[in-house]
């Protein structure tokens, strides 16, 4: 595995405790797991937005921890910091459901089991909060790569299923679990919308 960069938003010792992993154990399949992570998470950055962006939220500077921030670059930075978590989340979680369906035995499962993020979790509550990442992480790209501008994401209103956004994406013989749950859950509601780009 190539050097582990550091994370765009913190540092990789603050990542990893924010995850619960800081207590792993080198050269586990945790640890490995949690260093491709924080690759993957970068790569998915690169790919969604571009170095030329990346290099700009980088240079970004944190807000004070004891204050809200002072102006809209304080906000991208915390929602930078925010998807990047997600992101490392969403893939730990991939690599943990696929360990839950080879069978809870074995000496990587138990070392998986031994990290509280992870102990006990079901296949299901996994599934679940796999979606709920994707949605999030989906809208964050948006706002962070300027496709929508801040402050049109409080302009989504809930829909129900069955409305003519799930018709369009049924396919014959597909369960609607293929699909991303946000295609389904939200609209956007742009009548009252100043700038969404």
């Amino acid at each position: 595995m190539p050097p582990v960069p550091d994370p765009i938003f913190g540092e990789l010792d603050e990542v990893k405790q924010t995850q619960r992993m800081s207590g792993i154990h080198p050269d586990t399949d945790p640890d490995a797991q949690f260093n491709l992570a924080v690759i993957e998470a970068r790569n998915e950055f690169y790919m969604r937005l571009g170095r030329n962006r990346i290099v700009t939220l980088e240079a970004l500077e944190a807000p004070e921890s004891d204050t809200a921030p002072a102006d809209d670059n304080g906000y991208l930075w915390l929602l930078g910091y925010a998807t990047e978590q997600k992101l490392i989340r969403r893939v730990l979680l991939r690599y943990f459901t696929r360990l839950l369906k080879d069978g809870n035995a074995g000496r990587v499962f138990q070392e998986w089991n031994d990290i509280s993020a992870f102990r006990e979790m079901s296949q299901r509550s996994a599934q679940d909060e796999l979606d709920r990442l994707d949605g999030e992480i989906e809208r964050a790209f948006a706002v962070l790569g300027g496709a929508m501008q801040p402050g049109a994401v409080s302009s989504i209103r809930a829909k129900s299923i069955g409305s003519e956004l799930e018709d369009q994406y049924r396919i014959v013989g597909n369960s609607l679990r293929s699909y991303p749950p946000y295609l389904f859950a939200f609209r956007l509601d742009t009548s009252n919308a100043e700038n969404i780009g």
